[in-house]
């Protein structure tokens, strides 16, 4: 499975996930961090992350209507929020143990 988690820059939240979920994944598996803001200015790596997920977690609403609107109507990928509000810093104890409850039902 290829896991992207997406925040608005891919400083501190999505860092974060991915690196805390990065040992979930078998030898086939990734797990990748994302920008909201790369994907909508079409930098090339970003767009192939998100093209190439099985499944895409974003932190706030507006990224998954973002991602949705960029990815277009006709994408397959499920995009899932995980309401997690631009608040924390990257490592941050407290966004460690939210993404450990909210991510697993994912």
């Amino acid at each position: 499975m290829r896991v992207v988690f997406v925040c608005s820059a891919a400083l501190n939240r999505s860092p974060t996930a991915a690196e805390l979920f990065n040992g979930w994944t078998d030898e086939r598996g990734r797990v990748w961090k994302a920008s909201s803001y790369a994907a909508c200015n079409e930098v090339p790596e970003e767009l192939q992350k998100l093209q190439r997920a099985d499944v895409i977690l974003a932190m706030e609403p507006g990224h998954v209507e973002l991602l949705r609107h960029r990815l277009g109507r006709q994408c397959k990928i499920p995009v899932f929020c995980l309401n997690i509000p631009d608040m924390y810093l990257r490592n941050d104890p407290k966004l460690i143990r939210i993404l450990k409850r909210k991510v697993p039902k994912f």
